[in-house]
């Protein structure tokens, strides 16, 4: 009888038997790891792995629906490596399942298929999927009176409805239509398709149009998708806003650290926005739900940390069969000869979306575990790839949005206590879209406003650093000088350094606003300007912190929009003010022949205002042939020399009559203050 290892799951203890040589390893690991650690193992798990797909059918005996939990577990790979799993999505029971499945086929090295993914399936996974991921079943007016049960382009709803289950969020949240809690993802996700046609969405939005009741489009107007305005509010004087925080993974890749919030303390869910990489990075196209990260504790540089995610996709088990196709079909025959919206009309879409409901929730769960690869695109701009997500195309992460999971504190701090829900009698004043830029004039109207083009997240030490919101009125009541409450509003601004906490400029801007219902208004703040120009902040990260209406000036209505916003922003060093030029050189023939000359850097380049140590190396040498034309010659940049700390140029012994250039690269180091900048430039010898 061999050795064992014993694990402890939903159902009471296991054990795995071990080599000597594996066990051993895993007592090690588990010595010097504070949280408990898994060795790699020949489990007694009843689970198939097809390795053709790199699928798994995991079989656990977990029920769907019982207790989500967070899982922060070092484990060892079958090839032998320390990794991390933090994740959130499991519970008790299928835990040591989802663990032993890594245990025997998650490998750290990309040899072997290491770079393929590794599917996951298994009924107990929280995972709402669509009835048709492609473009087949699109909503046809012609056909169908009612909008929903048409989910195509519904990625964002069913990512909403995946961290609103695994969050927690479901038990405080009471399902209309049943008058008590949802009773699964699927059901929100239902939800969803019911009250919004089949378009493309922000899940930020989506969340908040559930628990508060508003779905607006940059803060101007009741979003065109949402069917029944009335629907959602599902949990209305909390405000959902303030529970979220949007991250820009393509401006600040290491934002990706935040899905390791994952502790019984300190616990939050992700919607991931994803896309081909293209030529910009500018545009996502699709929505999953972050489950988790495996992560490597020995690394010591971000590229290397983060090895792999884990995600749970609303397309990859949404293909229709032929036969759910075939049955669609045939329900969807009995509207011929209907009048649209008639109650025969109505009774045959009841019963089409029942099908495609019934059909969803007997889809595949599955988890599919992706490589990260940090890499970079063809303009520098670094990005997180989901290695193999896209047979043609490489993908990346584009942004994450986080949903704070519920907590009584949480609960508290956002919910609104003084306003009123009648936007008929007071104004509901939001700060909206806020972005750091260098423009100096916002445009009134968001719409006629290229806000992407004019976000700036880098900014030269000296030059502007100005700060764009837009301040819109979600009310039915007109904001202007007649209304009782006051039309001024004062915005309050604070600018601290990340280094040492340090406020560098603060201030604020106060100005009457006259705004309607549905419309906004975009204002500037100048961060940084002074009478005379532009404050030279040091190089470093910095973080803007906004808040508006503080002391309630204006009275608000229902939304809780007095609290404080933040954007963050870094600061470089400035451009090297270095000018250099070549000059002219001439040279005798006659001395040439009988020892080398030198020409001081002063005679041969000139050179000022540089800041920092100035260095020089030639990089090639032209000569005019008899065609007067200058072509390189390798004989000749042997022949002259340039002294890297002096920048003396030195022609040797046996240079014949002729005319050469010569290309010095001219480089200044930079200091604290200033970058490094580097010139090439023609010094121009004559041989006479």
């Amino acid at each position: 009888m061999g050795d064992y290892l014993m694990l402890e799951n939903g159902s009471g203890r296991r054990r795995i038997p071990c080599s000597a040589a594996v066990l051993l390893m895993g007592v090690i690991v588990i010595i010097c790891v504070a949280s408990t650690c898994v060795a790699y193992a020949e489990t007694d798990n009843v689970f198939a792995f097809n390795s053709a797909t790199r699928e798994i059918e995991l079989n656990s005996s977990a029920e769907h629906g019982e207790q989500i939990i967070p899982v922060n577990q070092s484990f060892v790979t079958k090839d032998n490596k320390l990794l991390r799993l933090t994740m959130i999505g499991l519970n008790n029971t299928n835990k040591f399942d989802f663990i032993s499945a890594l245990l025997n086929n998650y490998m750290y090295s990309n040899e072997n298929g290491g770079d393929a993914p590794l599917k996951i399936i298994d009924e107990s996974f929280v995972d709402a999927e669509k009835w048709d991921s492609g473009t087949k079943d699109l909503y046809n007016p012609d056909y169908a009176p009612y909008y929903y049960g048409y989910d195509s382009l519904h990625c964002w709803a069913a990512s909403c409805a995946n961290i609103i289950w695994m969050s927690g969020w479901n038990d405080r949240l009471i399902d209309p239509r049943s008058g008590s809690a949802f009773s699964s993802e699927d059901k929100i996700f239902e939800y969803y398709n019911m009250n919004f046609t089949d378009r493309g969405n922000d899940a930020d939005r989506a969340i908040d149009w559930l628990f508060m009741g508003e779905y607006f489009a940059s803060g101007s107007a009741p979003h065109p998708s949402v069917n029944d305005k009335t629907a959602g509010g599902l949990m209305k004087e909390f405000v959902s806003t303030l529970a979220q925080k949007q991250y820009d993974l393509v401006k600040n890749p290491e934002g990706i650290e935040s899905m390791l919030k994952v502790s019984a303390e300190d616990r939050s869910v992700f919607v991931l926005n994803i896309g081909d990489v293209g030529s910009e990075l500018t545009h996502a196209m699709h929505a999953v739900t972050g489950a988790g990260l495996i992560t490597d504790p020995d690394a010591t540089e971000i590229k290397d940390k983060y090895k792999a995610i884990i995600l749970i996709d609303s397309d990859n088990d949404s293909t229709p069969t032929d036969e759910e196709w075939a049955e669609k079909d045939r329900i969807m025959a009995k509207y011929e000869g209907l009048e649209p919206f008639s109650d025969q009309a109505q009774a045959v879409d009841r019963e089409l979306i029942a099908y495609k409901e019934s059909r969803k929730e007997i889809r595949p769960n599955s988890y599919t575990i992706y490589r990260l690869n940090y890499s970079t695109d063809s303009k520098g701009t670094p990005y997180w790839e989901i290695v193999g997500y896209n047979e043609k195309e490489p993908y990346a992460i584009y942004g994450m949005n986080e949903l704070m999971c519920p907590e009584e504190q949480l609960i508290t701090e956002c919910t609104e206590t003084e306003g009123t829900k009648d936007v008929n009698e007071n104004v509901d004043l939001t700060l909206d879209e806020l972005f750091t830029t260098s423009n100096t004039k916002s445009t009134p109207d968001p719409y006629l406003y290229d806000a992407q083009t004019a976000k700036k997240y880098t900014f030269e030490s000296g030059k502007p650093v100005n700060l764009n919101y837009f301040l819109a009125n979600r009310s039915n009541v007109i904001l202007d000088k007649e209304y009782a409450g006051g039309n001024v509003v004062t915005v309050d601004w604070k600018v601290t350094s990340d280094d040492n906490g340090r406020t560098v400029a603060e201030g604020f801007s106060t100005r009457p606003f006259d705004i309607h219902y549905g419309t906004e208004t975009g204002e500037m703040l100048f961060l940084n300007k002074t009478q005379t120009g532009y404050t030279e902040w040091k190089p470093g990260k910095y973080t803007v912190k906004v808040i508006f209406n503080k002391d309630r000036n204006v009275t608000e209505a229902y939304y809780k929009n007095n609290f404080e916003r933040e954007v963050h922003f870094t600061v470089t060093k400035k451009t090297n003010p270095m000018k250099v030029s070549g000059k002219t050189v001439k040279l005798s023939a006659k001395k040439l022949k009988k020892r080398s000359l030198s020409v001081s850097r002063k005679k041969a380049i000139s050179l000022s205002k540089s800041r920092g140590t100035v260095t020089y190396s030639r990089t090639s040498v032209k000569v005019r042939n008899k065609k007067e034309k200058y072509v390189k010659s390798a004989r000749y940049t042997k022949k002259i020399t340039v002294n890297k700390r002096k920048g003396t140029i030195t022609v040797k012994k046996g240079v014949k009559k002729g005319k050469y250039i010569v290309y010095v690269k001219v480089r200044a180091d930079g200091d604290n203050d200033y970058k490094s900048r580097t010139k090439t430039v023609k010094v121009r010898i004559t041989v006479r």
